[in-house]
């Protein structure tokens, strides 16, 4: 039921995507979208049923005993969960939209786009978007970030699937500077959403689904660079097809919204422990040592973030040979500055205790080493314990690697 639950989530985002982007890219054009219209409302119908499908899955995972269509899981899911109530609001205004294009309302953008925003901005309210606090936050953040996403990438779906029509230049042209507010408004409220659902930052490379959001951006990356030659070479060339650069895109695009939609279904970052995958990371307390400030690490580091500012400064003004240049040189000088604060790291390095900092456990954590740990590690933790019993010395816990910082 898990996978039916995923597979219509991403169905259903699919389609509202298209639909959405349908909108923006035809939206100097009411014509064609009445030409079209009683198809884009076969698909907000479809869009309707794939929400009903969650709906089904996720009261059968909910009440695993009692069948996918018994009539006591739903309605308690309907009417009595906070996704429940937002995935039959999302199914009402599908069908909503499927009305409005079905009487010929299509003409009139503002109406269609209203109620798919509407639906695109609900989608991840029955996620792990409800799970952050503060709750208002994290939904405004999530909600933007996934409906200003789907409708770029729908956007680049309806392009590619008319990139060999005669005007294609022109729709390119008239969609760039939309899908750049797009993306940039997508990609400053992901972030803010992404450090509230990853807090830590080693839960990106120690956990599931620091990997899985990684992984997000490394497609994301491919299919902005997509975006930059269409808009960089294509706009500006007389000849040639933008047939590949917007299958790229939106292959890339639809990848992201499948590994966003696992995302969802997920452990957050912040709620899972960190199994540390590295031999080294990180210390930035060794800027600081015996009280006093390491200022060549500190100064390495300046100049690095220097030369980097430089770099996309030249980048703006078209500079390019002199920015390709600052960045090898922030990557050299700022490669030194982050050498001096690598330390030694192990799986268990960003290992969180489960108990609080109280004084009643930090007692009876005391008893506890001094009965099983003090006789190896010794009374202080520097490893000068007399109880070793093999020919090596005894880790000293007080060293830079077990330090959490």
């Amino acid at each position: 039921m898990l996978t039916l639950l995923l597979v219509s989530r991403f169905a259903a985002h699919v389609v509202a995507a298209f639909l959405a982007g349908w909108l923006i890219v035809r939206r100097d054009d009411p014509a064609q979208r009445g030409k079209v219209a009683p198809a884009m409302a076969g698909l907000a119908l479809i869009a309707a049923g794939l929400v009903g499908v969650q709906v089904v899955a996720a009261a059968a995972l909910a009440a695993p005993d009692e069948g996918c269509f018994a009539p006591g899981p739903l309605r308690a899911l309907a009417e009595e969960t906070w996704s429940g109530r937002v995935l039959s609001l999302r199914v009402l205004l599908f069908f909503g939209l499927a009305a409005v294009l079905a009487i010929g309302r299509a003409r009139i953008i503002a109406i269609p786009a209203a109620v798919v925003g509407l639906a695109l901005f609900l989608a991840p309210f029955s996620g792990h978007a409800v799970t952050a606090q503060p709750l208002t936050v994290s939904l405004a953040l999530h909600g933007v970030h996934v409906a200003a996403g789907l409708a770029w990438i729908g956007g680049v779906v309806v392009l590619a699937a008319e990139s060999a029509s005669a005007n294609i230049r022109a729709l390119l042209a008239r969609y760039s500077p939309v899908a750049t507010a797009l993306v940039g408004l997508s990609a400053a409220s992901g972030i803010a959403a992404a450090v509230m659902q990853v807090a830590r930052w080693p839960a990106l490379f120690g956990t599931a689904y620091g990997g899985w959001l990684l992984l997000k951006l490394a497609l994301l990356a491919v299919a902005l660079a997509a975006a930059f030659w269409l808009r960089r070479r294509y706009l500006r060339s007389p000849a040639g097809s933008p047939l590949l650069a917007l299958s790229i895109e939106a292959a890339s695009g639809l990848a992201v919204i499948w590994l966003a939609v696992t995302l969802s279904q997920m452990v957050p970052g912040r709620h899972a422990d960190i199994v540390w995958p590295f031999a080294l990371r990180l210390n930035p307390n060794l800027l600081w040592v015996n009280g006093a400030f390491v200022w060549p690490i500190a100064i390495q580091l300046a100049l690095g973030a220097v030369l980097l500012a430089g770099a996309i400064g030249f980048a703006v003004v078209r500079q390019t040979m002199v920015s390709v240049i600052a960045v090898c040189l922030a990557l050299l000088v700022g490669g030194v500055g982050l050498s001096g604060l690598v330390t030694a790291a192990y799986p268990s390095t960003y290992v969180s205790s489960p108990s609080r900092f109280a004084a009643n456990n930090l007692f009876s954590a005391r008893s506890t080493y001094g009965a099983y740990c003090a006789d190896c590690h010794g009374a202080s933790g520097h490893g000068d314990g007399e109880g070793m019993v093999i020919d090596r010395k005894s880790t000293r816990l007080n060293s830079s690697h077990t330090v959490i910082s």
